[in-house]
């Protein structure tokens, strides 16, 4: 089970149509780029689950690159976002396969003349998933189950659970989607974790929540 990039570049697209009226006000021919932090789990909350960076690479740079007109100009915005995707070996199926995804994606405020556009700043937990659903065919999410409370990155961050069904090699799976936001130090950050509902997973996704660095 992997939660490509397509299921998180939307998400800041909006950020920058929302910003586009004020694009006229900026000199130059220059793109204006907006670049968030990466966002990973710690290496102590990762040894602790047994979680590992799911790709050769940690972190993925996305991005976003758009032109508009305004004000009889063109303006273009890139907006870089990244995401860090771990996971671990589970049994599903009497199989042992890498099906407990954990997933931090940090995307930037998008700040122009002291304004600032992104659609997470206004989105709740059921918004966030409901994108992340429409970029990310193999997944259906269904009703929210619960929350939890959990401190990290100095904030407290509501963390919703969800019940779903993705696609697992082929096979349509019941599993548990918890997503939450935050915003630290210029970026939202908004961790994600996926996992069969047979598990028993959901300590191990407040740890690596507590445990994420940016």
């Amino acid at each position: 089970m992997t939660l490509s990039r397509r299921a998180f570049g939307g998400l800041v697209t909006g950020a920058i149509v929302a910003g586009s009226g004020c694009l006229g006000f900026i000199l130059g021919n220059e793109a204006q780029e907006f670049e968030a932090s990466a966002a990973t789990a710690g290496d102590a909350s990762l040894e602790e689950t047994e979680y590992e960076a799911a790709g050769e690479q940690e972190s993925e740079r996305m991005e976003i690159d758009r032109t508009f007109s305004a004000a009889n100009q063109e303006r273009q915005v890139v907006a870089v976002n990244y995401m860090s995707e771990y996971d671990r070996s589970v049994s599903v199926l009497s199989v042992e396969q890498r099906a407990a995804v954990f997933v931090a994606f940090s995307t930037p405020k998008v700040e122009i003349l002291g304004e600032t556009f992104n659609p997470i700043e206004e989105m709740s937990n059921r918004d966030l998933i409901q994108q992340v659903q429409g970029k990310y065919g193999g997944m259906e999410v269904g009703d929210e189950v619960g929350t939890t409370d959990v401190s990290t990155l100095g904030e407290t961050v509501t963390l919703s659970k969800f019940e779903g069904q993705a696609d697992l090699d082929g096979t349509t799976v019941d599993v548990y989607i918890h997503i939450g936001q935050v915003d630290h130090d210029g970026d939202y950050v908004v961790p994600i974790a996926v996992y069969p509902r047979q598990l028993d997973e959901e300590e191990n996704v407040v740890a690596l929540v507590e445990g994420l660095e940016h």
